[in-house]
């Protein structure tokens, strides 16, 4: 899964370069997306909580994707403004 995951993003950032995109997706892939970041261990990613119905939000920057927030309820914190 997360060399799928990896080629999506990589497709997306590379198809879709300064505009915000949405993607719907369940919670392993929105794992396999904070580990390409931050490469944890598998039980940190099983342990992890994602919020049924929240937003995890990606920038794409200059060479790779940076996490912005997490389990997000409330989309008025995080304007998309780059």
């Amino acid at each position: 899964m997360r060399a799928r995951i990896n080629n999506i993003l990589d497709f997306v950032a590379d198809k879709h370069q300064a505009t915000n995109v949405l993607l719907v997706t369940h919670l392993d892939p929105i794992k396999a997306a904070i580990n390409r970041m931050f490469d944890l261990n598998p039980d940190t990613l099983f342990n992890m909580t994602i919020k049924n119905a929240s937003l995890t939000i990606l920038r794409h920057g200059s060479s790779d994707y940076n996490l912005i927030a997490f389990n997000v309820m409330n989309m008025n914190r995080y304007p998309l403004e780059q």
